[in-house]
Parts: structure tokens; sequence; C-alpha cells
């Protein structure tokens, strides 16, 4: 029972099991904080009414996170601070079979950010108004390396500070509502995709590496970023992959794209629907590795989808090239 706010301290690298229920006398709160690579897992049914804290370098492990206000292992309360007001971060591992939880998502700390592993099967979707408590730039990643899937239908916002979003790992996270953070986007592997009527036209640059997936095809309408936004493509041994079928995804009249380019891979492949160019987007392209022999090259290929548009006018090569080498799209 949880006489009072009480705090379970893991640094055991082998991990943790809690498998008894926790309960309370009124609202009183739990904080997990590990260090190193603890994995501390909650397997019971726990009734206290205050809210969660996972806090350290660890991971705190669930395979059921429940509704706010009810049961679960993470309790009854509503919310899931994650850090503990401290530059530390805080991970979530879950392992479950899928479920909706109204749970709100807290980015509780000044600059550690927030993990949130979907590792389990079917979809994991949140759909709480999320906030961000603790004052400092920092970021939320979502990850996965299972079939299973997440989703955030709530607002990712900012703190005083700006926060921004990674999405890691196989897995494809989706976000169908409408986020306002102000900080960098980065697609480092698997997919993140918007759906319905899903937003991220604060954020100033999504960044797409090489063999990850920016998916907007399950749009209610053409994505058309922002003027003062950045597409950037970061990968060189592999394309990054545009994912717009149906919907389409159009550059605003001044967007800028920013392309990694080296060995002849272009820097994106458009796999369905319209990618869509303007005369006015200044283009960067950063090119690595050996110095480029005279000919043309592809920096934008295509397989189902198309790109459409006007060529860009402007152009910014940086690194290793010359005059006789010429950039386009297929």
């Amino acid at each position: 029972m949880l006489a009072t706010n009480r705090t379970l301290n893991s640094s055991i690298s082998g991990g943790l099991t809690f498998d008894g229920n926790f309960t309370n006398g009124t609202g009183n709160t739990l904080t997990i904080a590990t260090v190193n690579s603890s994995l501390v897992t909650m397997k019971g049914t726990n009734t206290y009414t205050g809210n969660t804290t996972i806090s350290g370098t660890g991971k705190v492990s669930v395979s059921s996170i429940g509704n706010s206000g009810a049961s679960g292992n993470l309790g009854a309360g509503t919310t899931i601070n994650f850090a503990n007001t401290t530059t530390s971060p805080g991970s979530l591992l879950y392992t479950g079979t899928g479920e909706v939880t109204s749970k709100i998502i807290n980015l509780n700390g000044t600059t550690g950010g927030a993990t949130i592993d979907q590792s389990g099967s079917g979809l994991l979707k949140f759909t709480g108004t999320n906030t961000a408590s603790g004052n400092g730039l920092k970021t939320l990643t979502l990850q996965g390396s299972t079939a299973g899937t997440g989703e955030i239908s709530g607002a990712i916002v900012n703190s005083t500070s700006a926060t921004s979003l990674s999405k890691a790992g196989t897995s494809t996270w989706t976000l169908s509502g409408n986020n306002p953070y102000t900080g960098n986007t980065s697609i480092n592997a698997g997919t993140l995709a918007l759906s319905g009527t899903g937003s991220i036209a604060s954020s100033p640059t999504i960044a797409v590496a090489g063999n990850a997936t920016f998916d907007v095809s399950a749009l209610n309408t053409t994505l058309t970023l922002q003027n003062a936004q950045t597409l950037s493509g970061t990968g060189t041994a592999a394309s990054g992959i545009i994912n717009c079928s149906t919907s389409g995804l159009t550059m605003g009249a001044t967007t800028a794209l920013a392309l990694a380019y080296a060995n002849g891979v272009p820097t994106f492949n458009v796999t369905g629907g319209a990618f869509t160019l303007a005369s006015g987007n200044p283009v960067t392209v950063n090119v690595s590795g050996p110095a480029l022999a005279a000919g043309d090259y592809v920096l934008i290929s295509r397989t189902t989808g198309s790109v459409a548009g006007t060529t860009p006018t402007g152009l910014t090569i940086g690194g290793y090239w010359h005059s006789s080498r010429h950039f386009s799209t297929s």
C-alpha cells in the first residue's frame, strides 16, 4: 500500500519485476526511477489513484496502461509523467496486445526527454490532452521493434521551450491530431505517418533518413508544407521514402529542400501519389563521398508515385561537385 507518495529506485541490470498490486490512501503518487539499463516491469493491476512518474536511464515495462481513472500497470491516475523535473529522461516500454488509453503524456523534465517504445502487438493509441510541464528544450521519441503500431491523437505540445519529435526503430507511429510543437521532426527509422487531420505545420524541419518513411497517404487532404518549413533528406546510403498515395504532398511556394547526396543514391523516393514542387523552392544539395564524375544525377526518384510541379530554380551545392554535374528529379 502507498500510504504516502513513494519512489521505487532500481539499479539492477538484470531487471526488477513487481507482480503484486499497489494500492493507496488518497491520491498517492508513484515515481519509478531507474539508472543504467535497469528494467522495471510492472505486472499488477495497480489501484493507486495518484499519477505515475517514470524517470531515469532505464525503462519501465508494462503490458497494460488503462484509461485515466482506471486501474492498470501504471495505476489509476490521469497522467504519466516522463522525467522527474530534471535533465533525466523517462522511458516506457509497452509489451501488450494493443489498447486505447486516455492517460495524459506529460513531458515533465527540463531537458530530460521521453521515449515511448511500442514493442507489443496491435495498436497502442493515446487520446489524452498531452502536456509539457517541465520548462526546457526536450525531445519525445516514438519507437518500436515489432509489428505493433502506435498513435497519438492528442496534441504534442511545447513547454516554455520547444519540443522536438524523433521517430526511431522499425515500427510505425501515427500522428492524427493537430500538433503545435515547434521543434524539429526527425524520422530516423521506421515510419512516421500523418492521418486524418494530423498536422506538424509548426515544426520547422522535417528530416527523413535513408530507409525511413514519411507517410502522408492517410490524410484527408493534400499535405501542403508551410513556406517556413524545410524538408530535409539526410540519407546517403539509401533513399528516404515519401509515401503520399491518394492525398499527395505539396511543397509551399518557398518551402526549402535540404538534400544529402552521395554514391548515386537519390535522396528521396516517392512511392504513390504526387510529390509537387514549386519553382521558388530553394534547394541545397550537400554532396559527400568521392567527387562526382561529369553527368546527370537524380535527387528525387519515384516508383509508383510521381514528381510533379515546376522544377525549382534556386540551387546551392556544397561538397564535391563541378559545374558539369547536373541534378534532376525522375
